[in-house]
């Protein structure tokens, strides 16, 4: 656990405990200086030989504790005080011999002070280059070099492996958005200290940078060894940390990368343990994933499709569908979905399920729902002007977006871009926004209602299902994932589930849309519960904008 620091404490007079020790210090040695100089020098002309030895005592001592100004100063007020004492007489004294002796030793001590901190300062200097100046372990640099040197050991020993594991926290941004960057470095510290304390003395620990973090296991005789390491870790990460005065939960996703007989380059083996990393976020985080060469074919392919993606959202390539959305039992057209379609020239049609992942990870999804947003908006004030307009348009937003703090103002432009008003317009958003607790994307929340725009939970069903954390925030409806459609004849579970959901929502007046209805015993099964809205491909497919049909 992390605890806050406590306050210096001070005196009754209001002085710091390290400024009066430093006061006690300097006064001590201006009497022990003075004090010696007066017995050397002031109770018999010229000094005496073996007394004058005595001044060596406080300069010495001024010399270790306050460096070379500091002795400079009192060697001056030695001398000066010793000559005041003696007198006119003291060419020839033993002053003479006493201070430049003394001089002598000084100038030696000081010129070896001088090239020990240069030397001091060259290795912290070193030190610095190769460590992770937060938490003290080591950064990419030193990781690397001591990947570089332990593959070379494994060359040499047939049966020897290597290991590394990437790890990536989860939740940390969460940390720093709720209760600050200070506490969340604390928090980096602590876990530092976590990891280095469930590994072997000999293993490297490193920091790459923000929440990310690095092991190189050396001599691992089995990969088990590697999965014990991380299952440890997980177990570590997933307990409570208590960081000012807030307990949070972070958990960890963990790739692992083995070498065989050292046959991997060390970039490529930190690579490959990012690659598994990034997977085991991507089957839901707080897991580890060992790397495979199917794992690194599909990276491939991950980086080329992102690589396409980029260029067909930059150059406003992807293409915008509507599905209708009906009120039952009339079948009466009541809203439009607007839904992004990607036909690459190389791939064909991608289907979202594909290109909307990898454009959250890619950092594409803001301006891929901007060019849906925008899209959608001007269309649909098209069909006002056609008399073909349905009651609401509803479009999804990432959490990505609502995270935006520019958002609430961007689709405000669209809005009076395209003429389009603020409660004809329904934003799609999922539970997890909620239920996370992002302070940005609640507060874009809040300004998207004041401004009459109206919010929908999307795939209701899927998450923890429960209202509970919406408690504050004006929710228009909510939609039933298709996921439960899809399993709602011949199971009675899920039937019970969506009965449920139907009751509750109907309960806090929020209006309810099946989504993914796909066949007539979906849709009988729906009306019989009471399910008042509804869409799906058995109702109505996707279609482009001209193919819209008569509300």
């Amino acid at each position: 656990m992390v605890s806050g620091l406590a306050p210096a404490s001070a005196s009754p007079l209001g002085i710091a405990a390290p400024a009066r020790h430093r006061l006690i210090e300097l006064t001590t040695q201006a009497l022990l200086l003075l004090g010696a100089t007066w017995v050397a020098y002031g109770r018999q002309q010229g000094g005496s030989l073996d007394l004058t030895y005595l001044v060596y005592i406080p300069l010495i001592w001024i010399a270790v504790r306050g460096g070379f100004v500091r002795v400079t100063s009192a060697l001056l007020a030695a001398n000066i005080l010793a000559v005041s004492l003696v007198g006119a007489t003291v060419r020839g004294s033993a002053l003479t011999l006493q201070l430049g002796l003394v001089s002598l030793t000084l100038s030696g001590l000081m010129l070896g002070s001088l090239i020990t901190q240069r030397r001091d300062d060259a290795a912290q200097s070193r030190h610095d280059a190769l460590h992770d100046p937060l938490t003290g372990l080591a950064n990419r640099t030193l990781l690397l070099d001591r990947l570089t040197h332990a593959a070379h050991r494994a060359q040499r020993h047939p049966t020897a492996r290597l290991a590394v594991l990437f790890l990536d926290l989860d939740r940390f941004k969460t940390v720093n958005d709720t209760v600050g960057h200070d506490a969340g470095d604390r928090l980096l510290i602590e876990v530092a200290h976590q990891l280095r304390s469930q590994v072997r003395p000999g293993d490297a620990v490193a920091r790459l940078g923000g929440d990310e973090f690095a092991i190189l296991l050396e001599e691992t005789t089995e990969v088990t060894d590697a999965i014990e390491v991380a299952q440890r870790l997980l177990d570590t990460l997933g307990r409570p940390y208590t960081i000012a005065e807030h307990e949070v939960l972070i958990g960890a996703s963990i790739g692992i990368a083995v070498a065989e007989s050292g046959h991997h380059e060390p970039a490529e083996l930190l690579r490959n343990a990012d690659i598994a990393m990034q997977r085991a976020k991507d089957q839901g985080r707080n897991r580890y994933q060992m790397f495979s060469d199917n794992l690194h074919h599909q990276a491939v392919n991950a980086m080329e499709l992102r690589t396409a993606l980029h260029n067909a959202v930059i150059h406003q390539l992807l293409g915008v569908v509507y599905q209708p959305i009906y009120q039952l039992p009339d079948r009466e057209l009541v809203g439009i979905e607007a839904l992004a379609r990607w036909r690459d020239p190389e791939r064909g049609e991608i289907p979202p399920t594909t290109f909307i992942p990898v454009a959250e990870h890619a950092g594409l999804i803001r301006p891929l729902g901007r060019h849906v947003l925008t899209r959608a908006c001007h269309d649909f004030v098209r069909w006002q002007a056609d008399a073909r307009v349905p009651r609401r348009l509803y479009v999804n937003v990432s959490s990505r977006q609502l995270q935006d703090s520019q958002f609430a103002e961007e689709v405000s432009d669209i809005l009076k871009e395209s003429g389009l008003t603020a409660n004809q317009l329904s934003l799609e958003i999922l539970e997890n926004v909620w239920s996370e607790g992002d302070v940005t994307a609640l507060a874009t929340l809040g300004q998207l209602t004041a401004a009459g725009i109206h919010t929908v939970i999307n795939d209701f069903g899927t998450g923890f299902s429960s209202l509970a954390a919406v408690r504050g925030f004006t929710v228009a409806g909510i939609k039933i994932d298709r996921s439960l459609i899809t399993h709602l004849v011949g199971e009675v579970g899920t039937v019970a589930i969506v009965e449920v959901i139907l009751a509750m929502a109907n309960s806090l007046g929020l209006e309810v849309t099946a989504e993914g209805v796909e066949t007539a015993e979906q849709l009988e099964v729906l009306q019989a519960l009471g399910c008042t809205r509804a869409q799906g491909n058995y109702l109505h497919p996707p279609v482009p904008a001209s193919h819209l049909p008569d509300a």
